[in-house]
Parts: C-alpha cells; sequence; structure tokens
C-alpha cells in the first residue's frame, strides 16, 4: 500500500485555546504540518480573508479546509486512529 504524503497547513493565531489544542493534538500524533500565525504575520491573516475565512485555527490537509479544532474529522482526515 502507496504511502499519501499529506500536506497539512495550519493557520493559528496568539492566545488562542483552540489554536494550542490543534498543535497539540498535531504533535502528538506525530503529523508534521506547516504553521501559519496570523498574529505574527499579516500576510497569512490575507491568505485566511481571501479564501472568506476570519476565525483560526484552520487546517488544511492537501485542498481540504477544516475550521476549528475539530478532533474527529481531524483524526478522520489523517487516518489518525
Amino acid at each position: 500500500m502507496m504511502e499519501v504524503k499529506q500536506e497539512v497547513i495550519i493557520y493559528v493565531s496568539n492566545n488562542c485555546s483552540e489554536s494550542n489544542k490543534l498543535i497539540d493534538f498535531l504533535k502528538q500524533a506525530n503529523i508534521a504540518y506547516k504553521l501559519k500565525n496570523i498574529t505574527e504575520d499579516k500576510k497569512y491573516l490575507k491568505e485566511l480573508q481571501e479564501q472568506h475565512i476570519y476565525a483560526t485555527p484552520v487546517t488544511q490537509i492537501n485542498d481540504r479546509v477544516i475550521l476549528g479544532f475539530q478532533k474527529r474529522k481531524l483524526e478522520s482526515e489523517l487516518m489518525i486512529s
């Protein structure tokens, strides 16, 4: 069985408990991700706004977008049991 290479990008903001939960979840699951902090870099905020998204956290897995910290959805999308 071939391993599917997934690109995981997460958009987070400072002082956001949901963002922290998402980061902890991905670390515990040993999932590699690219972090984009909208508080520290406004270009990431602009990227989200161009997709009409105005809250964090946001997880992009390839072309799928998951808004907020939705553990079950993340587990199923990332094939974590």
